[in-house]
């Protein structure tokens, strides 16, 4: 169940994460981010996170430990600057409610970085709305193409800065 995956690789990753409280380690599922202030640091806390994982049984592919930006994590681009998500191809020739699916999918994995609401992407996701076959036809109507074309827009123009933990933080509502 991915809450006992969740649980069992924070469980270890907790010793790593007391012994370098200056790196910043996130994890979801099988995705692990390590940050650090230096090189030297961040050399340190990655390489008792990986032990840690291999010690535990998991296989870690040396294709996928990212050293050199850009980093891909959870869908994002993080470059030396900026965080983008990444590039994400989405299929705009719907057919089907399949087509649909896919589509709706892949926008609400980066719905949250690109500021879009549920109420941005009710047209696409009323597309949705029946209980017919996948193979059921569909096609997009003029708010779900506005509502896409929406998405298209913000998938292009938007990005976080970096995280700068020495700034001062303030919260407005």
């Amino acid at each position: 169940s991915p809450t006992i995956c969740q649980w069992y690789v924070s469980s270890l990753l907790a010793p790593v994460r007391a012994a370098a409280k200056e790196a910043i380690i996130l994890h979801y599922m099988d995705d692990v981010l390590v940050c650090a202030p230096d090189d030297d640091v961040l050399a340190t806390v990655l390489d008792l996170t990986i032990g840690v994982l291999v010690a535990a049984g998991f296989e870690l592919q040396q294709d996928k430990i990212q050293r050199m930006p850009p980093w891909k994590y959870l869908g994002l681009e993080i470059t030396k600057r900026t965080i983008v998500p990444q590039k994400l191809a989405i299929q705009t020739n719907i057919k089907t409610l399949a087509d649909v699916h896919k589509l709706c999918g892949s926008l609400n994995w980066v719905r949250p970085w690109l500021g879009l609401s549920n109420e941005d992407l009710a047209p696409l996701f009323d597309l949705l709305k029946g209980g017919e076959e996948l193979s059921s036809p569909r096609t997009l109507t003029p708010e779900a193409r506005t509502a896409l074309e929406k998405g298209q827009h913000l998938r292009s123009t938007r990005q976080a800065s970096r995280y700068r933990p020495d700034l001062p933080f303030r919260f407005i509502i």
